[in-house]
């Protein structure tokens, strides 16, 4: 009994054998018939030439030129501020405040010492003279 049932399975293991190898022919005839498919619409697609006509630009750079003059006109017929200022400046605007600082004070503080200096020399004879 064991043999029968043995011998029966493999007769099946080997008609699904026989099966899956047909199969697996089958798609293989079926994958070389795409690929030659692919192939062929590859070759057309690359023999086909598309080409779109150049676009007419012409009516819409007069549109723009048009309007352009139209803004021109707008802004020139605007009236315009004139302002004129004269003023003496003591200290400067907000470009060379540092540099202004450093020049003025460093003046200021080289004569303020000078003339301290001076006076205690003054006061010191002074003071040796009586």
């Amino acid at each position: 009994m064991n043999e029968t049932i043995l011998n029966e399975i493999l007769k099946e293991v080997l008609e699904e054998q026989r099966e899956n190898t047909v199969n697996t022919g089958l798609m293989a005839k079926a994958t070389e018939n795409l690929s030659d498919k692919i192939t062929g619409i590859e070759e057309k697609a690359t023999g086909l030439k598309i080409t779109a006509p150049e676009p007419d630009l012409e009516p819409i750079k007069e549109l723009l030129k048009k309007h352009f003059q139209i803004l021109r006109a707008l802004i020139d017929a605007q009236p315009k501020e004139v302002r004129q200022v004269k003023q003496i400046m003591l200290f400067p605007i907000e470009s060379h405040k540092l540099e202004f600082y450093k020049a003025v004070l460093g003046q200021l503080f080289k004569w303020a010492a000078i003339l301290v200096i001076v006076l205690v020399v003054i006061f010191k004879i002074e003071h040796y003279l009586k």
